[in-house]
Protein backbone atom coordinates (compact mmCIF):
# COMPACT_ATOMS: atom_id res chain seq x y z
CA UNK A 1 0.00 0.00 0.00
CA UNK A 2 1.59 2.80 -0.96
CA UNK A 3 0.80 6.77 1.00
CA UNK A 4 0.36 9.51 -0.82
CA UNK A 5 1.30 12.87 0.07
CA UNK A 6 -1.04 15.66 -1.15
CA UNK A 7 0.74 19.41 -1.01
CA UNK A 8 -0.33 21.25 1.50
CA UNK A 9 -3.13 24.29 -0.20
CA UNK A 10 -1.89 27.39 0.02
CA UNK A 11 -4.22 29.80 0.22
CA UNK A 12 -5.15 32.43 -3.00
CA UNK A 13 -3.82 36.04 -2.48
CA UNK A 14 -5.50 39.34 -4.04
CA UNK A 15 -2.50 41.82 -4.28
CA UNK A 16 -3.48 45.07 -4.38
CA UNK A 17 -0.81 47.77 -5.40
CA UNK A 18 -0.50 51.64 -3.22
CA UNK A 19 1.18 54.30 -3.41
CA UNK A 20 -0.04 56.27 -0.23
CA UNK A 21 -2.19 58.76 -1.98
CA UNK A 22 -6.16 59.21 -1.17
CA UNK A 23 -7.03 57.46 -4.65
CA UNK A 24 -4.78 54.49 -4.86
CA UNK A 25 -7.04 53.57 -1.35
CA UNK A 26 -10.57 53.03 -3.67
CA UNK A 27 -9.62 49.92 -4.75
CA UNK A 28 -9.57 48.63 -1.69
CA UNK A 29 -13.56 49.07 -2.28
CA UNK A 30 -13.87 46.16 -4.79
CA UNK A 31 -10.82 43.81 -3.53
CA UNK A 32 -12.13 43.31 -0.12
CA UNK A 33 -15.23 41.84 -0.65
CA UNK A 34 -13.84 40.01 -3.16
CA UNK A 35 -10.73 38.67 -1.25
CA UNK A 36 -13.39 37.35 1.29
CA UNK A 37 -15.92 36.49 -0.99
CA UNK A 38 -13.11 34.06 -2.44
CA UNK A 39 -11.58 33.05 1.09
CA UNK A 40 -8.15 34.84 -0.41
CA UNK A 41 -5.76 37.10 1.26
CA UNK A 42 -4.86 40.45 0.56
CA UNK A 43 -1.18 41.21 -0.21
CA UNK A 44 -0.89 45.22 0.23
CA UNK A 45 1.54 45.67 -2.01
CA UNK A 46 3.81 49.17 -2.11
CA UNK A 47 6.86 50.70 -3.44
CA UNK A 48 9.03 53.27 -2.62
CA UNK A 49 12.09 54.40 -5.26
CA UNK A 50 14.23 54.62 -1.94
CA UNK A 51 14.32 52.96 1.35
CA UNK A 52 14.47 56.54 3.28
CA UNK A 53 11.28 57.96 1.03
CA UNK A 54 8.79 58.37 2.11
CA UNK A 55 9.32 57.12 5.81
CA UNK A 56 5.47 56.81 6.23
CA UNK A 57 4.64 54.90 4.21
CA UNK A 58 5.18 51.59 6.00
CA UNK A 59 2.83 52.66 9.04
CA UNK A 60 0.20 53.58 6.92
CA UNK A 61 0.24 50.88 5.07
CA UNK A 62 -0.07 48.68 9.07
CA UNK A 63 -2.58 51.03 8.94
CA UNK A 64 -4.77 49.77 6.39
CA UNK A 65 -4.13 46.39 7.29
CA UNK A 66 -4.96 46.56 10.57
CA UNK A 67 -8.53 48.22 8.89
CA UNK A 68 -9.06 45.40 6.77
CA UNK A 69 -8.33 42.62 9.39
CA UNK A 70 -10.96 44.23 12.12
CA UNK A 71 -13.31 43.41 8.62
CA UNK A 72 -12.09 40.30 8.90
CA UNK A 73 -9.19 39.90 6.24
CA UNK A 74 -6.35 37.80 6.55
CA UNK A 75 -3.88 40.80 5.62
CA UNK A 76 0.05 41.04 4.34
CA UNK A 77 2.16 43.80 3.98
CA UNK A 78 5.08 44.28 1.31
CA UNK A 79 6.88 47.11 0.70
CA UNK A 80 9.71 47.29 -1.54
CA UNK A 81 12.20 49.41 -2.74
CA UNK A 82 13.01 50.13 -6.72
CA UNK A 83 11.18 51.04 -9.75
CA UNK A 84 7.27 50.68 -9.56
CA UNK A 85 6.54 48.70 -12.55
CA UNK A 86 9.71 46.58 -12.07
CA UNK A 87 8.49 45.29 -8.36
CA UNK A 88 5.02 44.88 -9.31
CA UNK A 89 6.06 42.32 -12.09
CA UNK A 90 8.68 40.79 -9.20
CA UNK A 91 5.34 40.39 -6.82
CA UNK A 92 3.40 38.68 -9.21
CA UNK A 93 6.05 36.47 -10.25
CA UNK A 94 7.07 36.04 -6.16
CA UNK A 95 3.50 35.96 -4.72
CA UNK A 96 1.67 34.58 -8.02
CA UNK A 97 -1.78 36.36 -7.14
CA UNK A 98 -4.94 35.40 -8.42
CA UNK A 99 -4.58 39.20 -9.63
CA UNK A 100 -3.14 42.55 -9.05
CA UNK A 101 -5.59 45.45 -8.10
CA UNK A 102 -4.49 48.93 -8.57
CA UNK A 103 -6.60 52.36 -8.93
CA UNK A 104 -6.06 54.81 -11.76
CA UNK A 105 -3.38 58.19 -10.18
CA UNK A 106 -7.11 60.36 -9.68
CA UNK A 107 -5.39 63.17 -11.87
CA UNK A 108 -8.61 65.75 -13.04
CA UNK A 109 -8.91 68.52 -15.38
CA UNK A 110 -5.77 69.72 -16.99
CA UNK A 111 -3.31 67.28 -15.49
CA UNK A 112 -5.75 64.22 -17.08
CA UNK A 113 -5.81 65.88 -20.35
CA UNK A 114 -2.30 66.07 -20.27
CA UNK A 115 -1.04 62.96 -18.53
CA UNK A 116 -3.88 60.45 -18.32
CA UNK A 117 -5.58 58.86 -15.26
Amino acid sequence: MAIRLLPTPVMATIGVALDGGDSSSTILQAAAPLARALGASITLVSVVERPDIPPDRKPWLEGVAANLRAQGSEVVVDLRVGAAAGELLSFTRDATPLFLALATHGRRGLARLRMGS
